[in-house]
């Protein structure tokens, strides 16, 4: 098995953590809440600041470290929103909308000014600008929102089918959602499709500030790509499968800050 598909097994078991996390039963849920949180880099970084606990520590410092030796290994498969949004991509090749990728200048204006103003509100106590644009919380939202009450709908149609032979169960009610918090993570729904459908990751690398933030980093980062000039006979394959939009074949030149692997 390539390292390819071992990265795609990885993150798609990673992904059905969150799903059973959000959607599953409480016990599950309870004990994945205390699992895969401190191993998201923006619920791992406020709360090593906020209320330090040791789980959190290490993991803010593993998604460091890996990033400074690999560079952004947690957009490209430890993260469930990069997943989603591999999926799209993936989705939305095999139907058609797929527009033909090429390279892209980096938004790093709008992508720092949003990090910036992200870490301040931080600092000075309001989290919702975090909340709002952190990769886990907005996966969290879209689970709980959208394919919670499916699951539910669907549990409780089993239960009628199971009716005619003497079995019982009780229905699962869904949640209350506020609607504007749903008609908000709606919006951001429809966003993430668009940018899969035609720029590939580009939430990960302008609204995202866990992607901003692991940017910086992977800048520096250990090992690198690179283009071998002598052997590139610009082509421009690369371009068109990279996901994120940073090979720049005219120039020999791969962006590290916004390659999710």
């Amino acid at each position: 098995m390539n390292l390819i598909k071992v990265r795609i097994v990885i993150s798609g078991v990673i992904l059905l953590l969150f799903v059973f996390l959000f959607t599953g039963v409480e016990k599950m849920s309870v004990l994945l809440s205390e699992i895969l949180p401190p191993f998201q880099l923006i619920p791992a970084l406020l709360r090593t600041i906020i209320q330090p606990e040791a789980l959190f520590i290490a993991g803010l410092i593993f998604i460091i470290l890996v990033t400074f030796i690999f560079g952004r290994v947690y957009c490209s498969f430890l993260c469930p929103l990069g997943t989603i949004q591999d999926l799209l991509i993936w989705g939305s090749k095999r139907i058609g909308l797929k527009s033909k990728q090429s390279f892209s200048k980096p938004h790093n204006g709008l992508r720092y000014t949003i990090l910036a103003l992200v870490v301040a509100a931080a600092v000075i106590g309001f989290l919702s600008p975090a909340s709002l644009l952190d990769p886990y919380s907005l996966t969290g939202r879209i689970f709980t929102y959208f394919l919670q009450p499916l699951i539910i709908q669907i549990y409780n149609l089993g239960i009628l089918t199971l009716k005619p032979f003497d079995i019982y169960l009780y229905p699962r009610q869904t949640a209350f959602i506020p609607l504007s918090a749903w008609v908000v993570t709606a919006v951001f729904v429809l966003l993430i499709l668009y940018f899969c459908a035609q720029h590939g990751r580009l939430y990960c690398n302008t609204l995202c500030p866990a992607g901003a933030l692991l940017g910086l980093i992977s800048r520096i980062s250990f090992f690198q790509f690179t283009l071998n000039k002598t052997a590139c006979s610009e082509c421009s394959q690369c371009e068109t499968v990279c996901k994120a939009q940073c090979i720049d074949v005219q120039n020999a030149a791969i962006d590290m800050s916004r390659c999710v692997g």
